[in-house]
């Protein structure tokens, strides 16, 4: 188990922020519920958030199982797809959550389409006449919430 942590590790650090949304992370944490859902690892991804001390339990996504003993891996749990982002989306607003859904790619499309307010950020190519810079993320954000904070976060 050791190993795989030690590579999910090593992947994370060499992942660099985009337009310092790990900042951007923790200021919308402040006043909302922030919860990522990665069609990837589950742990790769968390290993990178918690460069910011992202609670683990808010990040969804596909784990592998490895073995205790030889530190392989010997499974997995299921792998989030497009379609089940959306899903996800629908299951948190079922249960009376309101929610805002950003995505960088076509990947995140349905979960996107599903959200109350939904954001498309950081694109992929074929994603890119839709997407926002993080200034215009931020804004959207903090004006969704009615201007929570004070104009000294943006």
């Amino acid at each position: 188990m050791m190993k795989f942590l030690f590579v999910c590790s090593e992947y994370a650090e060499k992942t660099p922020w985009r337009d310092e949304f790990d900042k951007f992370i923790n200021e919308i944490s402040a006043f909302a519920s922030v919860i990522v859902i990665s069609s990837g690892v589950r742990d790769v991804c968390f290993a990178k958030l918690s460069d910011i001390n992202f609670p683990r339990s808010n990040v969804l996504g596909a784990e592998f199982l490895v073995d205790e003993k030889t530190g392989l891996i010997s499974g997995n749990r299921t792998i989030v797809s497009d379609v089940g982002k959306g899903k996800i989306v629908e299951k948190l607003q079922n249960d009376g959550r309101n929610i805002i859904a950003v995505g960088h790619s076509e990947g995140d499309r349905a979960m996107i389409d599903a959200a109350n307010f939904g954001i498309a950020y950081c694109q992929d190519d074929e994603f890119k006449n839709d997407a926002l810079n993080i200034d215009e993320l931020r804004a959207l954000i903090y004006g969704y919430f009615g201007g929570i904070l004070s104009n000294k976060c943006f």
